[in-house]
């Protein structure tokens, strides 16, 4: 909806609390900022 936002916490813990199947596969997408 116009509007709306979605705000990640940088600074907090993520992931998941507990490994239920091992091994696990994660997708990191990091975004910089041009100059």
């Amino acid at each position: 909806e116009p509007g709306d936002a979605l705000f990640f916490d940088a600074g907090g813990v993520h992931g998941p609390e507990e490994l239920i199947e091992k091994p696990m596969t994660y997708l990191s997408i990091i975004i910089y900022q041009r100059k």
